[in-house]
């Protein structure tokens, strides 16, 4: 599984596409968090196959394995 990472600090943009093993120590919470963003913007979580972006990262122009320069 792979996650688009926002950093702190750093722009939209600036995201990496992360493996979730190298998330860290807080990988747990910080997916956690994500998953609870995406269920309040109204985004289904359960299919882990699929793309999910909230709407900070779609707006920003990702999408799957490309960066905004790239889409």
């Amino acid at each position: 599984m792979q996650y688009l990472v926002k950093w702190e600090d750093w722009a939209v943009q600036y995201a990496t596409w992360t493996p979730e093993h190298e998330i860290g120590t807080k990988s747990y919470e910080l997916i956690a968090e994500f998953e609870e963003a995406a269920r309040n913007e109204g985004i289904d979580t359960s299919d882990k196959r699929a793309l999910i972006l909230l709407q900070q990262a779609s707006d920003a122009g990702w999408g799957f394995n490309m960066s905004p320069t790239q889409a």
